[in-house]
């Protein structure tokens, strides 16, 4: 399901005019215009488990992303954070000659699951748009998921313009349980990966 996703991004990057050539491959050789990027080490990932949440009182978590990790060694020198993706697809791993596939998500019941995205260095609150609503999706400032099961979509941050200087920077996401009003307990599970994407140029 990784390769899937790989490939999503190449296909929305490819038609956008921003990339020719492979995201997944550091090290490829491809020729590409500007902007392009390049797939950084793996960015980490969140679980969380959010119960007991009642009507008078939300329950909230916070993640920390890209702390650490503000640029990207490759043999053409550093490059800079500028694009970073929250990935709720499935995933999978190898090991003994086994696949084990593992599920990424979002879970709500009797409320809804808010999250928001703040650069950790200002506290701005950044904008995102949803990979799979193509290159012209509208940005939203806030994730907003109704009770029921979520998964098979990433979200994408960008930290500059892609037209313009990088402004590489860590992230936070707020995450809010918001409880039905209609119903005394709400209770969420979140799961996703983090892809960390270093512009070229």
């Amino acid at each position: 399901m990784r390769v899937m996703r790989v490939l999503l991004v190449f296909a929305l990057l490819l038609t956008s005019g921003c990339l020719q050539g492979s995201p997944s491959k550091p090290t490829s050789n491809f020729q590409s215009t500007c902007p392009s990027w390049t797939e950084g080490t793996p960015g980490g990932g969140y679980s969380g488990r959010f119960t007991n949440a009642f009507a008078e009182a939300s329950f909230g978590d916070h993640n920390h992303i890209g702390t650490g990790k503000l640029s990207y060694s490759t043999g053409g020198g550093d490059r800079p954070l500028d694009m970073v993706q929250i990935d709720f697809h499935w995933s999978s791993t190898v090991a003994g000659g086994t696949t084990h596939w593992q599920p990424h998500y979002v879970y709500v019941v009797n409320g809804t699951m808010e999250g928001r995205i703040y650069r950790e260095d200002t506290g701005e609150q950044v904008m995102f748009t949803r990979l799979e609503d193509g290159p012209n999706a509208m940005p939203q400032d806030v994730m907003r998921f109704p009770a029921g099961y979520h998964t098979n979509f990433t979200m994408s941050v960008h930290l500059a313009p892609t037209t313009g200087e990088t402004n590489p920077g860590a992230l936070h996401i707020n995450w809010l349980l918001v409880p039905s009003q209609t119903v005394g307990r709400a209770d969420a599970a979140i799961d996703y990966l983090v892809t960390l994407w270093y512009r070229n140029c």
